[in-house]
């Protein structure tokens, strides 16, 4: 019975240890040539392990065919699985806009860098022809 008992407090001690370790990290920053970035992810073991949706850039410079403007994209869905340190992201292409985000954690995951653009038709078509190009975006814990 002592056994058991003892059994019973190693496991409800390793899984109060296990579930320590994992946190969520809240990251935010910026991205050149205007406009800023949020986003969280878990953090386990001394590694990022996934990026949380919602992913959000918010008023990021874009040019289309209507004219300049900026662009507001919230990514959604499943969580982004973190590998070496990278993660990337691709929408779907067919839609009337993709786009691609990229990103690596440095720093023992407190910071991260990465790319972002968003090109395509909005509004239902009534803005076309809009690209943000390539921006390179940072953001910190």
């Amino acid at each position: 019975m002592k056994r058991m008992l003892v059994c019973a407090g190693s496991v409800v001690a390793l899984v109060l240890a296990t579930t320590a370790f994992a946190a969520t990290r809240h990251f935010s920053g910026t991205v050149d040539g205007g406009g800023t970035v949020s986003f969280a992810t878990k953090f386990r073991d001394g590694k990022t392990k996934t990026v949380i949706p919602p992913v959000k850039f918010t008023a990021v410079p874009i040019s289309c065919d209507q004219g300049d403007t900026v662009l507001t994209y919230t990514l959604k869905g499943d969580p982004i699985r973190v590998t070496n340190r990278k993660f990337t992201f691709l929408g779907a292409s067919g839609r009337p806009s993709q786009a691609k985000i990229t990103g690596t954690f440095t720093n023992h995951g407190r910071n991260a860098t990465g790319t972002f653009r968003d090109h395509g038709n909005f509004a239902s078509g009534a803005v076309t022809g809009c690209d943000t190009g390539t921006v390179d975006w940072t953001a910190h814990k």
